[in-house]
Parts: C-alpha cells; structure tokens; sequence
C-alpha cells in the first residue's frame, strides 16, 4: 500500500503552469532591490567558500566557486584587488577600508556577527559564555544598513538551529530566539556537519530540517542559503565523501537554498585551512558538482511550478522534490528526506500521452505513462534530475 505525500503547492492554478520562461520572473529578482548586492542574473547561482586566503582565489574559480564569504588574511584593499582580478565575489565584515569601496561591486552582501547563537567565548575575561541576544544583533544590522544600504546582509547560524537543546547555545538560550534573530539579516544563513561533525551521513537530513526552520521563524519569502562540509572536523574516520556532499548540496537546493558555502578548514590530524584544494579527490568532485549547479542555475532560480505528486512504499522514506518549467521543459529534483532506500511513484497533471523523461547525467530515461504515472528506484541519498522536453 503506498502512501501519498503532496509536496509542491500550485502557484498559478492547477497543472504544469507557465514559469520563468515565460515571465521572466526568477527567484533572483530579489536581489534587484539593492545596487550593489549579488548579480541579478538567472544564470548566478552563489557557490561560496568560508574563509580563505584571497591568493588562493583563482584556484577556487577554477573549482566553480565564484564568492568568498570571509578572506583568511584581512579585510585590506590589495585583498578585494585579489578576487577582483580572479573574477570572484565577496562578502565580508564592514571596515573603514570596505566601505570606503561602497561602490566595489567585487563587494556583494557584508557580513553579520558569525554564529552568534552559539556560547561566545571568554576571553581575556572578556564575553560572557552564552549566546548574544537577539537584540544585540539587531543592533549591529541596523548598525551595518545605517553605513551602506545597497547591499543586503548575511546572517550566519550555527547548529542550535537544527539540534534542539544544542549543548554550544549555552544557559537562557531558546529555540524561538530565532524568530527575533532573523530579523538582523536579509540572507540567513547556517551551518551543520552531519558527517564531519556529528558523525553520521544518516543525519544529511538535518539540512532540510534547518531550511525549514528559516521559514517558519522567518516567512516564505527569506532569502535562505547554508554550509556544505567538505572537509575532516573532529574525527579523521568521519571524513565526508564525495557522494555526501553532492546529496547535502542538491538537498539543500530542492528544500529551497538560495547559496551554498564549502567549509574547508580540517583540523584533525593536523589543521589544514585550504583541505578542499589539498584533496584532489574531493576537489574533483565538488569541481564536477559546482559545474552542475551553475549548468541548471536557471532552472533553479525559475518559481516552483505545481501539479506533481509523489508516494512511497510504506516504511520507505518520502522523496522531497522541486518541480520547474524552463524553456518550455519541465525538470523534477528529486532526492529521499531520509536515509534509506526507496521506491517511488510520480504522478504528475495534464500528461496525455506516454512520453520519456530523461534522467539527467545518468544516460537513461524512465518511460511516463499516459496518465503521467513513472516510477524510479533511489538508493540511499542518492540525487535523481528528471527533464521532461515539451
């Protein structure tokens, strides 16, 4: 007996419904309300890479990053000529030399206070060993909008978003803090290791569950991005593989990620701040998968289209999805919610005859029936792209 999950809403009435191509509206319009925020382009999708040298950016350009969040050496003005000439973005904290370049559009979002719902260190006795208040980074983002108003601000979480009672939130902390705390950025953004961190590629899930926690504390319409481990954090077994980081990047997308950024940093057995580009394996891999991304960037920044439906084998888990139409094509992203294999069963509107969809870097195809019916097989967190040719 199959169970029957509904999980796209339609946006324009019922049935495969004109989109991006036919409107022009993309999801990047957003960021048409500030001057010199990122590119407005249906083709830019942000692929970050969190504090790293700037001399080391056209590495990762040629990787298919295309922002730093952060520059490891400085906020100076010979670092922003750096990524300019690599032909890289960036976002970082204001300073008197940033914003004297307020008309830099190397420059494309500043930088809130990093994690500031995890315990902030003593040091020096200074800081008080729990998190800031929500109050306080309100006051630092009207701080940075009152100095530059033509760019948004990225406001970066840590786990407490995900794990409920995290032991690194400290004393007086709560989960609807968030609520008030995402009032202090217009790109929210947070960062959780299921393998690197927490030990477990069964745990990949908590991507989508922080994505969803964006929008219920903050509304459908935040602009929400997140980390991507790449790299060995705590234990040198718990080393993510390239198969991990593809499903924890097109994961992040179909629960509606806007920007994606790499941790690169290792620290165990020994600290490696630039692992990413030290592990040609991985390298190669994310290389690949940056490629992939910035290929589908407009059918990723086109709306949500509607009318597909999507069941499972009872004790199997439910399969998250994101329907598109570009150019007249329709294009399905598909990935299971939770580790585990599946069988699935699509069911989508207005198909009339027996068609083809395409299984998109897999040299195969599934065979639709005339009543829109296909069924696929996923291995555990195993990414699945569907075209449908009009």
């Amino acid at each position: 007996m199959l169970r029957r999950i509904l999980l796209t809403v339609f946006l324009l009435g019922a049935g495969f419904c004109p989109a991006a191509d036919n409107n022009g509206e993309y999801f990047t319009e957003v960021y048409k309300q500030w001057k010199n925020g990122p590119p407005a382009d249906p083709g830019f999708f942000p692929i970050g890479v969190w504090l790293q040298e700037a001399g080391d950016a056209a590495a990762y350009k040629a990787a298919g990053i295309n922002t730093y969040v952060a520059v490891r050496d400085g906020f100076k003005s010979k670092e922003i000529d750096k990524l300019k000439e690599a032909g890289m973005y960036l976002i970082c904290a204001q300073n008197e030399t940033l914003l004297s370049r307020k008309e830099d559009k190397t420059i494309i979002a500043w930088l809130g206070k990093n994690e500031p719902d995890n315990m902030q260190p003593v040091i020096y006795g200074r800081g008080s060993g729990t998190c800031l208040k929500p109050v306080v980074l309100i006051s630092v983002y009207k701080e940075i909008k009152r100095n530059d108003t033509s760019r948004p601000v990225l406001a970066n979480f840590g786990e407490g978003l995900v794990i409920d009672n995290y032991e690194g939130r400290g004393p007086g902390a709560a989960l609807s803090d968030y609520k008030d705390y995402f009032k202090a950025g217009d790109i929210i953004s947070f960062n959780v290791y299921p393998v690197a961190g927490r030990g477990s590629d069964n745990l990949i899930w908590y991507l989508g569950k922080g994505l969803d926690r964006i929008t219920e504390f903050a509304g459908a319409d935040k602009i929400k991005w997140n980390f991507i481990e790449t790299t060995v954090i705590k234990n040198p077994a718990s080393k993510p593989k390239p198969a991990n980081v593809r499903t924890e990047a097109w994961l992040s997308i179909i629960y509606g990620s806007k920007g994606l950024v790499y941790y690169t940093h290792k620290f165990k057995p020994d600290y490696d701040s630039r692992a990413l580009l030290n592990d040609k394996e991985m390298l190669t891999a994310v290389t690949k998968l940056n490629a992939e991304i910035k290929e589908m960037a407009p059918v990723i920044n086109s709306p949500e289209a509607g009318g597909l439906t999507v069941s499972s084998g009872r004790n199997e888990p439910f399969i998250k999805t994101s329907i598109k139409k570009f150019k007249g094509d329709t294009y399905i992203f598909a990935v299971p919610a939770r580790s585990g294999k599946v069988a699935a069963k699509f069911e989508l509107n207005n198909i009339s005859r027996e068609t083809i969809a395409e299984v998109v870097g897999e040299a195969r195809s599934v065979i639709i029936s005339d009543k829109g019916v296909f069924k696929d097989i996923f291995e555990p967190w195993q990414v699945h792209i569907y075209k449908i040719e009009k």
